[in-house]
C-alpha cells in the first residue's frame, strides 16, 4: 500500500487532521513512526508523498490498514491496551 494511501485514509480518523491542513505532514510522519518504529528523520527524507520509502514499508502499511479496518467494523478502538 502506497503511503499516501494509508495517511489519507488514516492520518484524519486518529489525528483530526485533513490533508490541506497544517501540521497533516508531521501527523503522516508521526504515523508512519508509530506502525514502522522508523526514526522520524529518516521518514522525512523519503520526498512529499513518501514516494521514496522501502518496499517493506508498503507492506507494513497494508497490514497495519487491514487492522484498522477490522477493529472499526468490531468497534473497537485503535488503542487496545498492551498485555
Amino acid at each position: 500500500m502506497k503511503p499516501e494511501d494509508y495517511l489519507n485514509s488514516w492520518v484524519p480518523k486518529l489525528y483530526g487532521i485533513q490533508p490541506d491542513a497544517r501540521g497533516y505532514r508531521k501527523a503522516c510522519i508521526d504515523e508512519i513512526h508509530r506502525v514502522t518504529g522508523i526514526s522520524k528523520n529518516t521518514i522525512n527524507t523519503w520526498g512529499a508523498l513518501f514516494e521514496n520509502c522501502p518496499e517493506h514499508v508498503h507492506y507494513t502499511l497494508k497490514w497495519v490498514d487491514s487492522l484498522n479496518r477490522i477493529r472499526e467494523l468490531v468497534a473497537l478502538t485503535v488503542d487496545i491496551p498492551e498485555s
